[in-house]
């Protein structure tokens, strides 16, 4: 009779266990599925778009975003919950043509993401050169002169065989 009781504790233990196994894969950490900078010269305005979800909005969140321009921290931000699996934050942020910013966000159980982007001003002068065509033709032409030699020498050396 105590072997029933035991056996029956045993699958109810076994039940459990495996139960909060399933639970907890729902609340372990993840990196956030998307994790992306945009920059909006007009407004001097970063944009992260993040995408993050999570069953226990309580429990898992992104609780870090650190912001670096040209190598320096320009923000360091702590959150304690995150209001949607979807979101976006934005801050306002001095940048020049060619900044560049990094971005880092950290899920608070465990994995992280980064994205990097360069500032281009859309009134920037572009610069255009045809140069990088001059050198390419330049380097077909030596390539043809070259080639041209060493058919021209094997043919003579050919020739001289024969004769």
């Amino acid at each position: 009779m105590f072997f029933i009781k035991k056996r029956k504790l045993m699958s109810i233990l076994i039940f459990v266990i495996i139960l909060l196994g399933f639970q907890a894969k729902n609340i372990s950490g993840h990196i956030p599925g998307r994790f992306w900078l945009a920059y909006d010269f007009a407004t001097e305005t970063l944009s992260i778009d993040i995408e993050h979800p999570r069953m226990y909005p309580d429990l898992h969140y992104i609780d870090n975003v650190v912001i670096w321009k040209n190598d320096v921290l320009v923000r360091n931000e702590t959150y304690t919950s995150q209001l949607d699996d979807n979101y976006h934050l934005y801050f306002v942020i001095n940048a020049s043509h060619l900044d560049v910013f990094k971005g880092y966000g950290r899920c608070n159980i465990g994995g992280n993401a980064t994205d990097t982007i360069t500032v281009i001003d859309p009134n920037a002068p572009s610069v255009s050169s045809s140069l990088g065509f001059i050198s390419g033709f330049s380097i077909c032409l030596v390539m043809l002169g070259i080639g041209t030699i060493i058919l021209a020498t094997s043919i003579n050396n050919r020739y001289k065989r024969k004769n």
